[in-house]
């Protein structure tokens, strides 16, 4: 058991030069005399494809994504894509011509050509020794990127990126120092699943920010006051809602329908604009409940099936008879925030673990403050505890926050971990 989250790594499947059309989402490159056609589909209702762009000149087959940060690049791609499911950056080259999203990178005249030796792409924003690129286009010099230090935020989200000096904004240098006066507002990942379940940097998010006494949301500065800037509201891709000295303001924004109010019997949980509701019944005759005093807001699923509001946990599960069935735990932290599967408050525990259904959560008194550790045994005055996916267990030790992990190999070579509780 470990306790150390890696954040996934996108992976490019491998795509032969007769690819199947692409799905409503994307497009696919498909070029059956050996150039390079880049197709798909107009909007979700058609059921036609379309040829965007025909490339006779490049070979399909000599494709392949441009280098990253590190340099490296992958030998095949299978589609671009372009939807909250599957945010990969859409960089590709033949190794003579640039290509995003299917249109030829080609510099303004006066300006130096696209170095394809020197490019290196992150997601939206690209650069080579020459210049800097955002969303395909050439968008100022490059007069010192620092791709060591180059970074987004905790998620996704190219719009607005710092080294070891600038803050870049869609690609836009604003100056030496600038990466030092900006303030992180919010980020909110487009994932909608629960905190403990998503991987956040595969998917995109939204992010805001203040800088030069403006507020930027994904690159976009708000016509808000920003010293009297409050959010109210906030549907990652799709509302925004924030207060000011001046008022109210309802900004919608992105892909995702931002008034939908139908609930979604598919899930336990479906958070809207104004409410949040619980489904009570599934099937063709599904009823939901909206859940009284809760701010959407700050109704935050941990799971599909559980979610924190202030101090007190909400369980959707199944009864014994199969009914749904919600579960309100009141914790005994008023300000404790649920962040992993295993969680203290000041006499008590608080265990997420896989049930036969769903998840379910596992209330146990502690000896006092119930410590939590990245990657070493958890502990209290008492006991030291492990876990797995559906299991807690605790060892009484004379020194409990002495313990710790010892990675050893069993017979076959699997990797094991065994607790070491020896007291110094």
């Amino acid at each position: 058991m470990t306790k150390k989250y890696t954040l996934g790594a996108l992976i490019l499947l491998l795509c032969m030069p007769y690819c199947e059309a692409a799905s409503n989402w994307g497009y696919s490159w498909d070029g059956k005399d050996g150039s390079t056609i880049y197709e798909g589909y107009p909007d979700d209702s058609s059921n036609i494809s379309q040829i965007r762009f025909h490339f006779a000149d490049i070979k399909q087959r000599n494709l392949h994504e441009a280098a990253d940060l590190s340099g490296e690049t992958e030998k095949y791609f299978d589609r671009d894509r372009e939807d909250e499911n599957n945010q990969s950056f859409h960089w590709v080259t033949d190794d003579h011509f640039l290509l995003w999203l299917g249109k030829k990178v080609i510099n303004p005249a006066n300006t130096p050509p696209v170095d394809i030796i020197t490019f290196r792409a992150y997601d939206r924003f690209g650069v080579d020794k020459d210049s800097i690129y955002f969303d395909g286009k050439r968008t100022a010099s490059n007069t010192g990127v620092d791709l060591a230090t180059l970074k987004m935020n905790t998620g996704r989200n190219s719009t607005m990126l710092t080294d070891s000096s600038y803050l870049y904004i869609k690609g836009v240098p604003q100056g030496p120092g600038s990466a030092h006066d900006v303030t992180l507002i919010g980020e909110k990942s487009w994932d909608l699943s629960g905190k403990l379940t998503k991987e956040k940097r595969d998917i995109a998010s939204d992010l805001i920010i203040r800088f030069a006494n403006k507020i930027y949301l994904n690159g976009t500065a708000l016509r808000a006051d920003a010293n009297s800037f409050q959010i109210v509201r906030w549907i990652p891709n799709s509302l925004l809602i924030y207060r000011d000295k001046n008022g109210t303001v309802r900004y919608p924004f992105g892909t995702r329908e931002a008034n939908n109010t139908t609930p979604d019997c598919e899930v336990p949980f479906t958070v809207n604009e104004t409410s949040v509701q619980w489904r009570k019944t599934r099937g063709e005759q599904c009823q939901t409940e909206v859940l009284p005093g809760v701010d959407p807001e700050n109704f935050h699923l941990l799971t599909d099936n559980i979610a924190q509001y202030q101090d007190r946990l909400y369980v959707a599960k199944l009864s014994f008879f199969g009914e749904e069935q919600l579960d309100v735990i009141k914790l005994d932290t008023p300000d404790l925030e649920i962040n992993s599967w295993l969680s203290g408050g000041k006499n008590h525990g608080y265990f997420i673990y896989s049930g036969k259904v769903r998840k379910e959560v596992q209330v146990f008194e502690t000896d006092g403050t119930l410590h939590i550790r990245d990657s070493e045994p958890d502990y209290d005055s008492r006991y030291v505890y492990t876990y797995s996916y559906d299991q807690l267990y605790r060892k009484a030790s004379g020194c409990p926050s002495q313990s710790w992990f010892k990675n050893n190999e069993d017979i076959d070579g699997t990797a094991i971990l065994m607790l070491v509780d020896v007291c110094k």
